[in-house]
C-alpha cells in the first residue's frame, strides 16, 4: 500500500508538470498553426527534426533510459558515490562523442541527406530548406542528448521534478522563438526556439542534479561490470527505436510524394495525438519503471505484477476518455486549437479524420509502453525487440501497400495495425516465457473504461445538439462529458479514482500502519 500511494504521489506531480507542460505545448501549437498552417514550409519543418530525433534516440534516448535505469539504480544501492560518479561520467562521455561526430558529419552532408533520404519528392528550394532546418535541429539535439542522460540518473534516484520541469522549459523555448522571431524568421524561429528549450531543459537538469554531489569530467572506464551490462541490455532496444524511427522516416518519405499539407497534417495529428499520451502514459512510465527494477531486484514478483497491473488500470482510467472525448467533440475540438491564420478549414478536416484512426493505435502503443516495462525490469530486452521488429515489418508493408490507394490515411491504418500487434504479442510472449498477471482484472477495468467513455460521448453530442458557438461548446462539452465518465465508471463498480485520491492524501505513517 505504501508503495502504491508513493507511486500514485509521484504519478501525480509528474502529470501536474506535464499538465503544465501542455498548456505550453498549446502555446507553441497555437502560433505554429497561426503562422505556417499546413503550407510547404511547415512541411519542411516537420521533416528536418526526423534524421536528428532518429540521432537521438538511437545514441541517447529511450533506449539508453531504458538500460541506464535498472543499472544505475542498482549502483546507487550497492556502491558508493565515487563509483557511480565515475559510471556516470563514463558514460556521458561517451554519449557525447558519438552523438556528437554523427550530428557534425549530417550537418555536414544535410543537402544530400534532404534529397535523397528524406523527402525526394520535394521541390528543390523545399529541400534546401529542410537541410537548412535540420542543421539547426542537429545542434540541439546534441545538447538534448546529454541532457537525457541526466535525466535517467535523477529517474534512477527517484527525482522527477527537475526533468518533468525540463520538459515545460522545452515547449517554452518553442513558444519564445515563435512569438518574437515567427513574423521575420519563418520557420527559422520555431526550430531555434526549440534549441533554446533544450538549453534551458539541460541547465534545469544540471541544477538539480548537483544535490547528488556528482560532478562530470571527460572518463572512459569499460571495465566497469555496469558498463558492459548497459551495452547488454542497451542493443536490442536500440534496434527497436532506432526501427521506430526509420518507420517515421519512411512516413515522411513517402508523405512527401502526397499532395502539399500532407507531411504537417500528420505532424500535427501526432502532435496532438501525443498530449495525452505524455500528459498520462509517459508520466505513468517514468514513474512506474524505476519501482518495478526495484521489485525484480529484491525477487518480488508479486508486487512487480500488482504494480504492472496497477499502471494499466490507471493509465486506462485517464487515457481512454482523453482520446474517445477528442474523438466525440468533433472537427470543431481541433478547430478551437488549431483553426487560425494559415490553419483552414480543410486543414483541419485533414487533420480530424487522421485523429480518429489514430487515437486507437495511441491508446494501443501506451499500454505496450507500460507492459514493456515488466521485460525491461526483468532486464530482458531481447523478447520486446522482436516483438517489435515483427509488428513494425507489418506496420511498414501496410504502409506502402495503401498509401497508393488511401494516400495519407493509409499510412495512419499501417500505423494503428502495428500498434495492435504489439499489445498481444506482447501479452502472449510474456505468458508463455515468464509468468501471468490478473488478466481478469484488467479485462473488467478496460471495458469499464469503454463503457463509461461511450457515456460520455453521448453526453458530448447531446450537448453538441445545443445552439452554442463552437468555443462554447468545447468549454461545456468537456466538463459535462467527464463528469458523466466519472460517474458511470463509478457505479459500474470502478475503484482507481477513489485508489488515486486516498494514495494522493495518504500520510506516510498511516501507510505504514495499513501495510
Amino acid at each position: 500500500m505504501f508503495k502504491n500511494s508513493k507511486l500514485i504521489q509521484a504519478s501525480i506531480l509528474v502529470i501536474t508538470l506535464s499538465g503544465l507542460n501542455k498548456i505550453t505545448g498549446f502555446f507553441k501549437l497555437y502560433l505554429s498553426t497561426s503562422a505556417f498552417g499546413t503550407s510547404a514550409d511547415a512541411d519542411a519543418m516537420a521533416a528536418a527534426w526526423q534524421l536528428p530525433d532518429v540521432f537521438f534516440v538511437m545514441v541517447s534516448g529511450g533506449a539508453m533510459a531504458t538500460a541506464l535505469i535498472p543499472v544505475f539504480s542498482a549502483a546507487i544501492v550497492s556502491h558508493d558515490s565515487d563509483y557511480q560518479q565515475k559510471l556516470a561520467n563514463t558514460v556521458l562521455t561517451t554519449i557525447a562523442m558519438i552523438l556528437g561526430t554523427l550530428c557534425i558529419v549530417a550537418a555536414i552532408f544535410a543537402p544530400w541527406l534532404a534529397r535523397v533520404v528524406l523527402v525526394p519528392d520535394f521541390p528543390p528550394e523545399q529541400q534546401l530548406l529542410t537541410a537548412n532546418l535540420m542543421r539547426i535541429a542537429l545542434f540541439g539535439i546534441f545538447m538534448f542528448g546529454i541532457s537525457s542522460i541526466l535525466v535517467s540518473i535523477l529517474h534512477s534516484h527517484q527525482h522527477f521534478l527537475a526533468p518533468s520541469l525540463g520538459a515545460v522549459l522545452f515547449d517554452s523555448g518553442f513558444v519564445i522563438g515563435l512569438y518574437f522571431g515567427a513574423e521575420r524568421y519563418g520557420v527559422h524561429a520555431m526550430v531555434w526556439g526549440g534549441v533554446l528549450g533544450i538549453f534551458m531543459h539541460l541547465c534545469a537538469q544540471i541544477y538539480m542534479i548537483r544535490r547528488y554531489k556528482l560532478s562530470f569530467w571527460p572518463a572512459l572506464d569499460f571495465s566497469m561490470p555496469e558498463v558492459r551490462e548497459i551495452l547488454r541490455l542497451l542493443w536490442p532496444r536500440l534496434v527497436i527505436l532506432v526501427s521506430l524511427e526509420i518507420v517515421d522516416i519512411t512516413v515522411v518519405r513517402l508523405a512527401s510524394g502526397l499532395p502539399e499539407g500532407s507531411t504537417s497534417a500528420w505532424f500535427f495529428t501526432v502532435l496532438l495525438v501525443n498530449m495525452p499520451v505524455d500528459l498520462f502514459g509517459i508520466s505513468l512510465v517514468v514513474t512506474f519503471f524505476p519501482t518495478l527494477s526495484q521489485e525484480f531486484n529484491s525477487a518480488d514478483f508479486k508486487r512487480l505484477h500488482d504494480s504492472l497491473v496497477a499502471g494499466l488500470r490507471y493509465l486506462w482510467l485517464l487515457l481512454i476518455p482523453s482520446f474517445v472525448g477528442l474523438v466525440a467533440l468533433g472537427p470543431a475540438g481541433i478547430a478551437v486549437i488549431m483553426e487560425r491564420g494559415e490553419f483552414t478549414a480543410e486543414s483541419t478536416a485533414l487533420v480530424y479524420s487522421l485523429i480518429v484512426i489514430a487515437a486507437s493505435g495511441a491508446i494501443s502503443l501506451a499500454t505496450f509502453d507500460v507492459m514493456a516495462l515488466l521485460y525491461y525490469a526483468r532486464h530482458d530486452t531481447f523478447r520486446p525487440m522482436l516483438i517489435q521488429v515483427v509488428a513494425i515489418a507489418i506496420g511498414v508493408s501496410l504502409n506502402f501497400i495503401l498509401v497508393g490507394p488511401l494516400g495519407i490515411y493509409g499510412l495512419a491504418v499501417g500505423r494503428l495495425t502495428y500498434t495492435i500487434v504489439l499489445v498481444f504479442a506482447a501479452w502472449l510472449v510474456y505468458r508463455q516465457f515468464y509468468d501471468r498477471f490478473d488478466e481478469a482484472l484488467l479485462f473488467k477495468e478496460f471495458c469499464r473504461c469503454l463503457v463509461a467513455a461511450g457515456a460520455m460521448a453521448i453526453a458530448i453530442r447531446l450537448v453538441a445538439q445545443l445552439p452554442l458557438e463552437r468555443l462554447m461548446f468545447v468549454i461545456v462539452a468537456i466538463p459535462t462529458g467527464a463528469l458523466v465518465y466519472g460517474i458511470v465508471h463509478l457505479l459500474s463498480g470502478g475503484t482507481a479514482f477513489l485508489e488515486i485520491w486516498s494514495g494522493l492524501f495518504a500520510q506516510e505513517n498511516e501507510l505504514e500502519e495499513t501495510a
